[in-house]
């Protein structure tokens, strides 16, 4: 009867604890999951700067544009020094680059929606052409250095982000072209109104 006892109480004891580990393990990995939810949606929010027609243009890609036009202003305020040229005051402005960026995100969905897209392939083609012809100069080729430098790129992961800049560049001219092509003056002019019609009847959202 002793043994009985002692073998109940010891039952009872092992699934007590065994129940206590299931409940805090349980309470750790919610926890845990509830944690990474609320880190990713903050870092989500913090890293978004606008919203364009439900596409996302995050703080990361908005940080490249401003760190490149920096070391691009740097080094033609040096090239300026070393040959003796007035050197021109030149400032970043990062409200500026947002909406520009609005408006190309703009301008890349009507490509898309009036099938102008051109072929990746094609665009990374003439991309690396154009690096490649570029490092003959140096002082492009230190900016590149220095901006691959700064935001930890290598040559092939530049090439890609280049490229797929450059599909977008030529997606536009096709756009450009297509809404002129019947416009004999001020071409230009005509495409720029075209473009903030674009803008002003798009779903904006800026943080």
């Amino acid at each position: 009867m002793k043994k009985k006892l002692i073998w109940l109480v010891v039952l009872l004891i092992f699934i007590i604890l065994a129940s206590f580990a299931v409940l805090v393990f349980a309470e750790s990995e919610i926890f845990s999951l509830f944690n990474k939810f609320a880190r990713t949606s903050s870092k989500s929010n913090e890293e978004i700067v606008a919203v364009v027609n439900g596409e996302k243009i995050t703080k990361k890609h908005i940080d490249f544009i401003v760190e490149y036009k920096t070391l691009s202003n740097k080094n033609a305020e040096q090239y300026e020094k070393e040959n003796g040229l007035e050197v021109k005051t030149r400032t970043v402005d990062r409200k500026q680059i947002i909406n520009e960026e609005i408006k190309k995100v703009v301008i890349w969905q009507e490509t898309q929606k009036q099938n102008l897209v051109v072929d990746y392939e094609e665009a990374y083609k003439q991309a690396k052409q154009i690096y490649e012809g570029s490092k003959s100069d140096k002082y492009v080729k230190e900016e590149l250095e220095e901006y691959m430098k700064a935001n930890d790129l290598s040559e092939s992961e530049y090439i890609e982000l280049y490229a797929k800049s450059y599909q977008k560049q030529l997606s536009q001219q096709k756009l450009y072209e297509k809404i002129t092509e019947c416009i004999d003056d001020s071409k230009q002019e005509y495409y720029s109104n075209y473009v903030d019609e674009l803008v002003k009847n798009s779903e904006i959202t800026i943080f």
